[in-house]
């Protein structure tokens, strides 16, 4: 799984394209057992993407982000996991830029309006602090980024730690 999002390019290939590709990288090295199935598949590539450190993972309001993050669809939930890492662990919250990648697009606006959706299903609340840096509260996890630069760059590449 690191190796497969380790290229560059696999934030904006297709769900299916990915699996596709995790299959014959596990032939070519016999791993052995059964793959996982799609479903299965696309939750870990969720989790994977964001690659939250241990004393994160073992945490409460990780248990509870990836519980609410179930809720959401497939597309959706790497976006909303990695908001809410930032949030248990006070960083800054995520540029557009990081978050367009995050959803597979180049478009900042559309990682706007997830945002927006995220707020109106009540999951999260988006605010601007005096200089307009985005800070999302999380309700459910008693938890809020840091400020964030909405227009920075994509921060996280190549940020990613071992996933799999």
């Amino acid at each position: 799984m690191v190796e497969l999002l380790g290229d560059p390019d696999a934030s904006f290939r297709t769900v299916a394209v990915l699996y596709q590709d995790f299959l014959v990288r596990c032939r070519i090295r016999r791993v052995p057992g059964e793959p996982p199935a799609l479903p299965a598949f696309k939750r870990k590539l969720a989790v994977a993407r964001v690659a939250p450190d241990t004393e994160t993972a073992q945490s409460d309001g990780w248990q509870t982000a990836l519980s609410l993050s179930e809720t959401l669809s497939d597309d959706v939930q790497g976006v909303f996991l990695v908001l809410a890492q930032a949030a248990l662990t006070n960083a800054p919250c995520p540029s557009d830029a990081t978050l367009a990648r995050l959803y597979g697009t180049h478009s900042s606006s559309r990682a706007r309006r997830l945002l927006t959706w995220f707020e109106e299903r009540g999951l999260l609340v988006v605010r601007l602090d005096f200089r307009n840096n985005r800070v999302v509260a999380f309700p459910d996890l008693n938890a809020e980024t840091a400020a964030g630069d909405p227009n920075g760059p994509d921060t996280m590449v190549d940020q990613r730690g071992a996933a799999e």
